[in-house]
């Protein structure tokens, strides 16, 4: 796998990494690959961790790679177990659209809870 410095971490893992692997210039990380993408970059894909239970909240927002590697590999695995191979196939499903799922999830729950608090509930 190609070392890449990350100046932008986030911004280069979705517009860059995962644009060379889909053109076949980069091999698809594996599961730890991602999980210690996931722990550098510690945004979206750490809070989708947290928030779906695979890893708990650190209040000061320091996680051990290796605890990371394995929250990611949990929550990579349950999907896998949960959904269909034609579910996966049609989503496109790998280790980056996982990613990417873990921050669109993160930031829905974030969305619900604050219409949650809107709506009295």
């Amino acid at each position: 796998m190609v070392r890449v410095v990350l100046y932008r971490p986030s911004f280069a893992f979705n517009f860059t990494l995962g644009d060379y692997y889909v053109a076949g210039l980069l091999d698809l990380p594996t599961v730890l690959d991602m999980g210690d993408i996931i722990h550098k970059i510690n945004a979206g894909g750490v809070s989708g961790l947290c928030k779906m239970g695979f890893l708990d909240k650190d209040p000061k927002g320091k996680y051990d790679c290796g605890v990371v590697q394995e929250a990611f590999s949990k929550y990579y695995n349950w999907i896998s177990s949960i959904t269909s191979d034609a579910e996966r196939l049609r989503w496109r499903w790998n280790v980056i659209t996982a990613e990417n799922h873990l921050c669109k999830h993160s930031r829905l729950y974030d969305e619900v809870v604050a219409l949650r608090s809107v709506a009295g509930m």
